[in-house]
């Protein structure tokens, strides 16, 4: 008889150790599977195959993302990374087609006054205009409060002659600058100082924002640009930095540097 009791503890036991490894498994199996990573649409972990792509996804449109314009607007990229809108929401550029650049963008309200064949592009000092077909600037972009302004006005071609240094320029604006050891300042927009006197080679110094003293050193070099042509002074500034500065634009009435009397 106590065999027989002993026999039938035994095969519970085996019973129950079966039983138990079985539900081991099953919850081990549940384990793996919540931890099995999903993808997701919002905010939860991609996959590792998805990571790579999102990262070369991620790299190649930063590659191709040219620096954001001055402004201080707050930029931040559209929906498709090729439009900046600002603190407003308010779409201001649109990437050029070549990706190198931020075109501000043309209102509807614009669109329907120009003419056929005009174009938009950057002077000498980076600014944006729309010219016509004729090369005369019709607006003028204002990057500060992010409007086009109608140019009222284009300038007559001039030929504007300096005894002292014998220059001849045609189709620049007739200088304000009396010449060598005149003290000016930068009176209408942050331009460039450059290294050489042309706005067509990569001779990029450093900005002279719109109040910068600066002293006259050299008599002025004259550089055809787009339909027009320039007067480059070679300045110093007050830190010493020497280089050269376009007195105007060359496509409209707009003058960079002020004599200071």
């Amino acid at each position: 008889m106590l065999r027989k009791w002993c026999l039938f503890d035994w095969f519970k036991l085996v019973m129950l150790l079966v039983l138990m490894t079985f539900m081991i498994v099953l919850i081990a199996q549940k384990q793996n599977t919540d931890l099995s990573p999903v993808p997701v649409e919002h905010g939860e972990i991609p996959t590792p195959e998805e990571k790579i792509i999102l990262e070369d996804t991620e790299r190649v449109s930063e590659d191709e993302i040219p620096l954001f314009p001055d402004g201080g607007n707050g930029w931040t990229l559209d929906e498709s990374k090729t439009g900046l809108l600002d603190s407003g929401g308010i779409l201001r550029y649109e990437m050029s087609l070549d990706k190198k650049a931020w075109m501000p963008v043309i209102s509807e309200e614009i669109l329907r006054i120009l003419p056929t064949g005009f174009t938009r592009t950057q002077d000498e000092s980076g600014i944006w205009h729309i010219l016509n077909a004729q090369g005369e600037a019709l607006f003028r972009y204002d990057r500060s409060d992010c409007i086009w302004q109608e140019v009222s006005a284009q300038p007559a071609i001039s030929e504007t002659e300096f005894e002292s240094a014998g220059v001849t320029c045609t189709g620049a604006l007739a200088s304000q600058i009396s010449g060598v050891d005149a003290r000016v300042v930068v009176a209408n927009a942050l331009i460039p100082l450059r290294a050489s006197p042309d706005a067509e080679t990569d001779n990029y110094l450093r900005p002279l924002p719109k109040g910068t003293m600066l002293e006259v050193i050299q008599d002025p070099v004259c550089t055809p640009f787009l339909e027009g042509a320039n007067l480059w002074w070679r300045v110093r500034t007050e830190e010493g930095m020497e280089g050269f500065a376009a007195e105007g634009s060359a496509v409209s009435e707009v003058y960079y540097l002020r004599e200071i009397e």
